[in-house]
């Protein structure tokens, strides 16, 4: 079984907390660690804030719904996954071309065109819709 990992923004803390999701009634909880005894610590995180790991780049985790913006052309995209091609995507605000999330890592100097700034929850005035 492939292990999953989330973030979520902790309903008291209100801070960001990483690890497996549980969705129990209407609750959402991130597990950020399991003891020897196998109890879970679960985090009550808002349900809107929970997203789904993506991939490292340039040394950071990525994950839906990150903002990065492009160096060259200072166009932001924001990461979201695509349901007709089952993959992620960086939507760019202005441009018409999304870049596949495979891009990153295969595409010539990527590192170099693409920087993380934010994510929508943390710096929603970076990509209003």
């Amino acid at each position: 079984m492939k292990y999953r990992r989330y973030r979520g923004r902790s309903l008291f803390q209100d801070k960001w907390v990483y690890g497996a999701y549980l969705k129990e009634g209407s609750r959402h909880y991130i597990i950020s660690e399991v003891n020897k005894n196998l109890t879970a610590k679960c985090i009550v995180v808002y349900s809107k804030s929970v997203n789904e790991f993506v991939m490292n780049f340039n040394g950071e985790d990525l994950f839906e719904g990150d903002i990065l913006v492009n160096k060259y052309s200072g166009d932001y995209g924001i990461i979201e996954y695509n349901d007709d091609y089952e993959k992620y995507f960086i939507r760019m605000k202005r441009s018409l071309i999304n870049y596949s999330i495979d891009c990153l890592n295969d595409c010539v100097n990527s590192r170099d065109y693409f920087e993380k700034i934010g994510n929508k929850w943390d710096n929603p005035e970076l990509f209003k819709e």
